[in-house]
């Protein structure tokens, strides 16, 4: 189980809570004292981690995640590169008159170039579904233009363009940068749900594989 808080106070407070689970996450990029993990993905898939619970607080993402859920949404799901046609595929699920927002978590309140690229391939990949649906998709002017930006750029160069991208080669990740600009490397739909504590975790529905 993977538990969403906002803060790494939050974190801790929740691990005292639910003895067992493991401190993962970054505060400004760098791993926040007394945590077991950062928000390495090569350090995720080399640590033993597999069947543990985890509590993840990151400086934008989990904070996003938070935020959006206490706004009312109801369907809330995770996206990347690495999964960005298996979400497509789900949200066009949801029905012809259903509204969809890309919600980009940003860099310190601010526009993230890696962010509005990852939206633009999110953007292609559901017109390409939707076509095969012959279905057209109503999409907003900012919309257009992430997409027509995705369709400019490779992902690993979009990726390393961004100060984000930037920030981990300078820290020596690259790996981490390769990892995350592989494109729809897998069909996992990491869906955010509410605990009966009120806390929130990351739900995974079975895959079609599955």
């Amino acid at each position: 189980m993977v538990a969403i808080v906002a803060s790494p106070a939050e974190a801790r407070a929740y691990a005292t809570h639910h003895p067992g689970f493991l401190l993962a996450g970054e505060i400004g990029g760098r791993m926040p004292p007394g945590f077991d993990l950062g928000n390495s993905p090569h350090q995720m898939a080399t640590s033993p981690v597999t069947g543990r619970d985890v509590v993840l607080s990151t400086t934008n993402g989990t904070r996003t995640l938070v935020a959006t859920q206490r706004a009312g949404a109801g369907l809330i799901a995770i996206a990347g590169l690495r999964n960005a046609s298996a979400i497509a595929r789900h949200l066009l699920q949801a029905g012809r008159d259903t509204t969809a927002f890309i919600i980009c978590s940003g860099r310190d309140q601010r526009l993230a170039l890696d962010d509005f690229y990852t939206a633009g391939v999110l953007i292609q990949e559901a017109e390409t579904l939707a076509a095969m649906q012959h279905l057209t998709l109503q999409l907003t002017e900012s919309a257009l233009l992430a997409r027509d930006y995705a369709a400019a750029h490779e992902p690993y160069d979009a990726l390393s363009r961004s100060n984000s991208g930037q920030s981990v080669l300078r820290a020596g990740l690259g790996e981490d940068l390769a990892y995350c600009a592989e494109l729809n490397a897998t069909d996992l739909v990491p869906l955010v749900q509410v605990a009966l504590d009120g806390s929130l975790f990351v739900h995974y529905p079975p895959t079609a594989a599955e």
